[in-house]
């Protein structure tokens, strides 16, 4: 199922075919630069707004698990206490 900005049509989609664990990655930021990362390959870098992750999460009210993770550090994320 792809995530998107639009209101989720549950009339379309069975309840058991949605998520109960979720990764997201709420920022590709990092303050470290390790020799083995390929984070520098990325040609975006940016943080998830709170606005963002709130559309991602009222879409999927079955998650019960949300991991905040990716390429970033997640405490770099301003937003990282209200997705809390």
């Amino acid at each position: 199922m792809k995530v998107t900005g639009e209101k989720f049509d549950y009339s379309t989609q069975r309840l058991a075919d949605m998520p109960e664990y979720i990764l997201l990655e709420t920022t590709n930021r990092c303050n470290l630069r390790c020799p083995t990362c390929s984070r520098d390959t990325l040609k975006r870098i940016g943080t998830m707004s709170f606005e963002r992750f709130r559309t991602i999460m009222d879409q999927l009210p079955t998650v019960k698990h949300v991991k905040l993770h990716g390429l970033g550090e997640t405490f770099l994320c301003p937003d990282l206490i209200p997705m809390l």
